[in-house]
């Protein structure tokens, strides 16, 4: 037994501490909560308030959503350059690229933006080799021309997409 050990009282024979006012949890009844009204559209929807950006929210994408049966199509312009964004919903690197390719489509006439959602189309992912995201591909007239990997900014996408645009 240590010396300060033995110089402590019992724990059932010490007093408890008492604060001046009850300590609540934040998610307890006894908190006034607020009204859905007031809460904001991230609590309306029952999303935690971090996850939803004001920047990002109730923005319109340019980017065309493709499937496996529409994928083909999507990516056979003759006259443009095809960005092809494989996402995913849950992956935050994904969500912070997609406003800059919003960016990019809206300054190049010839560049049209493609997104696949790899959870809801594995068979395309799996079909292009798909092991990381976000993945870029690049297309011109219906054939791959080059590829990337990851979140980059828009000045280094720019620069990747020079030769192409």
């Amino acid at each position: 037994m240590t010396r300060r050990s033995a110089l402590r009282a019992p724990p059932s024979s010490r007093p408890r501490r008492r604060s001046a006012s009850p300590r609540t949890h934040p998610r307890s009844p006894s908190r006034p909560s607020r009204s859905p009204a007031s809460a904001g559209s991230a609590n309306a929807q029952n999303i935690h308030p971090c996850l939803s950006h004001p920047r990002t929210e109730n923005t319109v994408s340019n980017a065309v959503n493709a499937t496996a049966a529409t994928f083909k199509d999507e990516i056979n312009e003759p006259d443009k350059v095809v960005l092809v964004d494989f996402w995913a919903a849950w992956c935050g690197p994904c969500r912070q690229v997609a406003p800059v390719l919003d960016q990019l489509a809206g300054e190049h006439d010839n560049l049209k933006i493609v997104k696949v959602d790899v959870d809801a189309e594995q068979q395309l992912a799996m079909e292009y080799g798909i092991t990381s995201i976000p993945a870029m591909k690049v297309f011109k007239g219906g054939e791959q021309v080059t590829e990337f990997v990851g979140a980059r900014p828009k000045a280094v996408i720019e620069k990747e997409l020079a030769a192409f645009l």
